[in-house]
């Protein structure tokens, strides 16, 4: 999982097909640190979406662009719009909506 810092990043990123996850999350969120390493693993066996996790404290305006009111959120995209999102660390529904998206 790339951990992007920039907006511009993001962008050039959204459209990736078959899909996107963008996790919004802050470096000294607890619930954050605590789902990372799930999400970094489950980019690893979900390889072909695109997954990010954006720094909302160097990228505030993706909260937002997607409304996003608390971290973590994680939104799925597929051809640049968003099709779902999971607010906080429910990694089996993060893993769920992943295996939708990747195929």
């Amino acid at each position: 999982m790339e951990v992007i810092d920039n907006e511009e990043r993001f962008w050039s990123q959204k459209d990736r097909a078959p899909g996107v996850m963008l996790m919004l999350m802050r470096p000294t969120c607890p619930y954050c640190k605590r789902a990372m390493p799930a999400a970094q693993e489950l980019a690893s066996k979900y390889t072909r979406v695109t997954c990010l996790a954006a720094d909302i404290e160097k990228i505030p305006n993706l909260l937002a662009v997607f409304g996003a009111n608390g971290v973590p959120t994680f939104i799925f995209m597929q051809s640049g719009e968003e099709v779902s999102r999971v607010v906080g660390a429910d990694m089996q529904t993060v893993e769920n909506t992943l295996d939708q998206l990747s195929k």
